[in-house]
């Protein structure tokens, strides 16, 4: 690993200048003190990498104990709650990013099909972050100086299984515009045959390619999108629950509000309480 002086907080944040396509928004380096607990809700996917010691992180009432060498996602407007141990606390390195391309950029990566915690002994990506961190603080142009690393990062979590040309036309024919339709038509009436006549594909096999390629099945790749949605408009606005049920697609409010405890793990009201109190400083 390169050697660079490191004071005890190493951070550039570039939130304030956004670009709407992809950018870095944060990027740094600290090392806690013993029993440190942070909370993050923010609208941006936040990878963290241990260096050295240990902690917890816990999502949706989930606790995971996270170790040197192991990596973390906390994806956009996802509470999540991250405590050092307090006998071996964590050194960790982080970069945060969105933006239209972001989540594309996700599913490539090691963290695709909702996975969110890896295995990492590369130290070539804390170096990048240490570089980068310096690079921005130093650069005229911060923000395309941030995009230039970012693009430096994402090679180094990228998923390396090789798809065959064959696999990569069928995702690109059929799965690729099915999850555009279900993106832009989540809030109506979604009918997994209607799905597969409208695609001239056969239901069975497009059940099976669909789950091949999205590691869900088109109905559960569905909710997933309405749950995402109706989190983000809980958190964010002040509307109705009863309004937020039927503009993610539940003409009812009992399966609504069902699912969305099955899922997330409180009710939509709870929900709301927990995250719109949360603090959101970093």
């Amino acid at each position: 690993m390169s050697e660079y002086h490191r004071p005890k907080l190493l951070h550039e944040s570039l939130e304030h200048m956004p670009n709407p396509h992809i950018c870095l928004l944060q990027v740094g380096w600290e090392k806690c003190r013993p029993g440190y607990s942070y909370t993050n809700f923010r609208d941006m996917y936040l990878i963290h990498i241990v260096k050295s010691g240990k902690g917890i992180l816990q999502i949706n009432n989930n606790q995971y104990p996270i170790e040197q060498n192991n990596m973390f996602l906390i994806r956009p407007n996802q509470l999540a709650i991250y405590t050092a141990d307090q006998d071996e606390p964590w050194e960790y390195y982080y970069f945060a990013f969105n933006g239209a391309f972001s989540t594309e950029l996700i599913e490539r990566s090691v963290f695709r099909k909702n996975r969110f915690i890896q295995k990492s002994s590369d130290e070539e990506l804390i170096n990048k972050i240490i570089e980068a961190t310096l690079a921005i603080r130093e650069a005229k142009k911060p923000d395309l100086t941030g995009l230039e690393y970012l693009f430096k990062f994402l090679p180094l979590i990228s998923h390396n299984e090789k798809k065959t040309g064959r696999r990569e036309n069928l995702y690109l024919k059929y799965v690729a515009p099915i999850e555009q339709y279900i993106e832009q038509h989540y809030s109506e009436q979604i009918q997994t045959a209607e799905l597969a006549r409208m695609f001239n594909i056969d239901r069975t096999y497009f059940y099976k390619l669909f789950k091949e390629h999205t590691g869900l099945s088109p109905e559960k790749y569905i909710v997933s999108l309405r749950m995402h949605r109706a989190k983000l408009l809980i958190s964010a606005t002040n509307l109705p629950i009863t309004t937020i049920c039927k503009l993610v697609g539940y003409e009812n409010y009992p399966p609504f509000f069902s699912m969305f405890k099955k899922t997330v793990g409180v009710s939509p009201n709870k929900y709301r309480e927990q995250t719109q109190n949360a603090p959101r400083t970093y």
